[in-house]
């Protein structure tokens, strides 16, 4: 038992010696060019959302970014459908909808 106990202490050592380790690591500051490079894809988002070179995987993480969080409100059994998309910085967009839905072959 003292044993396991000395490698659970030393395992528990081990963890915030790292810990420790990673907390002093600065991240490498922006060089001027990139802070440059970034205001102005951030000022454009269309243009970089609608960019031949853009990849589905990048334009995920633009929303990711971009949107905080989308609320869909189904009013009851109805078509119609209520829509807010909260964006980061606080702005909020809503609309609705009203629109069959596709039903399966019979």
């Amino acid at each position: 038992m003292a044993r396991a106990w000395e490698e659970k202490l030393a395992a528990q050592q081990q963890i915030e010696k790292e810990y420790y380790r990673f907390g002093r690591q600065q991240l490498r500051a922006l060089t001027t060019e990139e802070r440059t490079a970034i205001r102005h894809l951030a000022a454009d988002i269309p243009g970089l959302w609608a960019a031949l070179t853009t990849t589905m995987v990048e334009r995920k993480e633009i929303i990711r970014r971009v949107v905080e969080r989308v609320v869909v409100d189904i009013q009851g059994a109805s078509e119609r459908v209520r829509v807010r998309i909260d964006w980061a910085g606080g702005a909020a967009r809503r609309a609705r909808f009203s629109d069959r839905l596709p039903t399966s072959p019979t």
